[in-house]
């Protein structure tokens, strides 16, 4: 890659990014909009956390990786700190759902049972 072709992939990759983000967040106002606040609230929470690893830490990442490889230690941390964003972000849209279901359907139980051949 020449010198300065990753800022400009870079950037056309968060440009289009955003610009899909604004699409979905216009497709779907209405329907955030009429959730209860704390689930409103959750569900952006998450998405924001989500897209912040997805974009943000996968941006940095790959600029780490082209300067020094993928094996050293900034590398490898802020790879894990985007996993780790991602993986937040998925836990607390999964607790907004859940919480959602609880307080307007009752009871929200789960039950397992053993595999029988």
């Amino acid at each position: 890659m020449y010198k300065g072709e990753w800022f400009n992939s870079i950037s056309h990759l968060i440009g289009a990014a955003l610009l899909f983000l604004i699409a979905v967040a216009l497709a779907y106002r209405r329907f955030v909009l009429n959730l209860p606040f704390s689930t409103r609230l959750l569900f952006v929470l998450a998405g924001a956390i989500y897209i912040l690893g997805a974009l943000v830490f996968e941006s940095i990442s790959g600029k780490i990786a082209e300067i020094s490889g993928e094996s050293g230690f900034a590398y490898n941390a802020i790879v894990t700190l985007e996993e780790a964003c991602e993986m937040l972000g998925v836990i607390i849209f999964i607790l907004a759902l859940l919480h959602y279901l609880a307080k307007h359907f009752g009871v929200f139980q789960i039950s397992f049972r053993p595999f029988s051949k």
